[in-house]
């Protein structure tokens, strides 16, 4: 059931495993289309704990799986990387959103993870 997997990512955001969580995000999109209120809560707790580079990998992964996000959802995560000042995940941010905005795949993803 989806809402499982949801509940499992942001488990793991709040234990700051968010390589866990992008395995189990990842799962999700394995088994099922996310909703873009599914995809939106979990990018919602990155930007409130701070975690930037699981939000950019998990926005990276939802843009290749062609899954449904909520645009606001993705310029939110990227507000928070501007206020940390953390460059590196603003790029990564912004190309993911812009493949989202037009339906086309994301670059690859460069960016090493920083949390």
């Amino acid at each position: 059931e989806p809402r499982l997997f949801v509940q499992l990512s942001q488990a793991c955001l709040r234990e700051r495993q968010g390589r866990a969580s992008v395995e189990v995000y990842s799962m999700m999109l394995q088994r099922t289309n996310p909703t873009p209120a599914m995809t939106g809560s979990i990018l919602a707790m990155c930007s409130k704990l701070n975690m930037l580079g699981t939000g950019a990998e998990i926005l990276q992964l939802a843009a290749e799986a062609g899954a449904n996000v909520d645009i606001r959802d993705a310029q939110e995560l990227r507000q928070a990387a501007v206020r940390k000042k953390k460059a590196q995940f603003i790029d990564q941010i912004d190309a993911c959103a812009e493949a989202i905005r037009t339906g086309s795949k994301p670059p690859p993803a460069a960016v090493k993870r920083e949390e």
